[in-house]
């Protein structure tokens, strides 16, 4: 690790050092602008550069460093040299232990005023990939405006940084970061750039506490399948953690007026084990939600649950004994929807996502036991143009059928075989009718499904699926 240290004569020098015989330092946090605007390790060893915009940078982690009795400091663009692979591998490799070794780590934001105008949280820092780690590794975190002022630090902006990042409160307070899933850290990243596509992944290896060689030029996916490869056996070394107790400072945390109070936003959930409980109050489970919820259950002691935030986004928590990632936070899956959820299971560890998007196109997600697929916050499309939430069933393993209303109201199916969407991915099979009200949907044996809808004349329709017959269908009389 080299470290800068500004000299009688005002210029700065590196100094590397090894092993744990290391001295407190800074370090900085920022963002990087173009890169011909950067002062670099090669600017350094020139004597060059200090007309460059980023060296501006260096003197203010080195004022600060000083004003906090700090002899050294360390940047990243002038203290790894990029030119080598080998040196920026091990670099990548080490930043989260260098930015949690440190004394104090200082965030520049150049595009924040010191006087009290929201530009904090709307600050483009907030949005790149490797301040994520930058901001949870240190214990020391302090932010400073364009001005060089100090506006705060991590535990004093806590609330301003969870609103903006949606990072736990506990996470943001120094909690172990184990006892967070990989989904909740991964959903940490979110919406985060990089400049190299590959460093959305590279970014978050000291998040999950493992190594990997750097193969710029793979693209994020391969990145992606090797990270989460690296992070599986990982996995395998951690002990159980208990699920975090709620802290006061934690949004919709668990409230004990509860049943005096008729407007707590949240999902609020009962159970039942041959009697209720809570027996005559509700467990908050926190969010705020425009849908209402869907869920389904994969396995014994298993429910997946979710619904739309007030952005439109999937959200989703689950219990296997305890709630995942907490009793009141929530896990992003991405994409904007203008239905409902519906949601199946067609084996154990096996989940389905289906929803209508923006252009009224059905989207579908799956989780396969270990994975979101396609990725956590993609969906994959399956075509249409539909004018009724979705409903889904399952009748037998491995299989899917979903059914929708169409741009005439007319019913539509499509099929998942296991291996394959039928009659295509795009495409839908026509069942006929013209609804008034969205589907119905159930399986009562393997290879049986039974779809119900209400027509024009607001009779109850119903159409059969049994394997081996087609479709029989016909009105079953009343008025609803």
């Amino acid at each position: 690790m080299r470290l800068l240290r500004l000299e009688d004569d005002g210029e700065f020098s590196l100094t590397e050092y090894l092993g744990n015989n290391i001295p407190r330092y800074a370090i900085l946090s920022h963002t990087w602008g173009a890169d011909d605007e950067e002062f670099t390790f090669k600017d350094l060893v020139k004597g060059t550069g200090k007309s460059k915009v980023g060296y501006s940078k260096i003197q203010f982690c080195a004022k600060q460093a000083a004003k906090d009795g700090l002899q050294f400091f360390w940047v990243d663009t002038c203290c790894i040299d990029k030119s080598s692979s080998t040196e920026l591998s091990e670099a990548i490799n080490s930043m989260f232990h260098w930015y949690h070794e440190s004394a104090k780590c200082y965030v520049y934001l150049p595009d924040v005023l010191i006087s009290n105008d929201g530009s904090f949280q709307k600050s483009r820092w907030f949005t790149r990939g490797w301040t994520l780690q930058e901001l949870l590794a240190p214990t020391s975190v302090e932010f400073f405006s364009a001005e060089g002022e100090r506006l705060g630090d991590k535990s004093s902006l806590v609330q301003e940084i969870h609103d903006t990042t949606g990072i736990s409160i506990q996470a943001l307070q120094g909690g172990p970061l184990p006892q967070f899933s990989v989904d909740e850290r991964m959903s940490w990243a979110e919406g985060r750039k990089t400049k190299r596509e590959e460093d959305a992944a590279y970014s978050l290896l000291g998040i999950f506490d493992v190594h990997m060689s750097l193969l710029y030029g793979e693209g994020q996916k391969k990145a992606f399948i090797r990270l989460r490869k690296k992070i599986k056996p990982s996995l395998r070394n951690e002990l159980p953690v208990l699920p975090p107790a709620p802290l006061p400072t934690v949004p919709f945390g668990r409230d004990t007026d509860l049943m005096e109070r008729s407007n707590i936003p949240g999902i609020l959930n009962a159970y039942m084990d041959r009697s209720w409980h809570p027996q005559t109050s509700w467990e908050a489970l926190g969010g705020v939600f425009t849908s209402p919820p869907a869920v389904v259950s994969w396995g014994a002691g298993r429910i997946d649950i979710f619904g739309l935030g007030t952005n439109n986004q999937m959200l989703h928590k689950a219990w296997d004994g305890s709630w995942h990632p907490s009793q009141t936070s929530w896990e992003a899956l991405g994409g904007i929807f203008t239905s409902p959820p519906a949601v199946v299971s067609c084996g154990a560890g096996r989940i389905d996502i289906f929803a209508l998007g923006t252009d009224n196109q059905m989207f579908h997600k799956a989780w396969d036991g270990s994975y979101w697929l396609p990725s956590q916050t993609e969906w994959e499309a399956l075509g249409g143009i539909f004018t009724s939430p979705p409903a889904v069933v399952s009748c037998g393993a491995g299989r899917i059928d979903i059914f929708a209303l169409g741009t005439d109201n007319q019913m539509f199916h499509k099929a998942w075989d296991g291996s394959s969407w039928l009659p295509s991915q795009a495409g839908w099979e026509a069942l006929g009718g013209i609804f008034t009200s969205p589907p119905a949907v159930v399986s009562c044996g393997a290879g049986r499904i039974d779809i119900f809808g209400l027509g024009t004349d607001n009779q109850m329709l119903h159409k059969t699926w049994d394997s081996f017959s087609d479709w029989m269908g016909g009105a079953r009389g009343g008025l609803y």
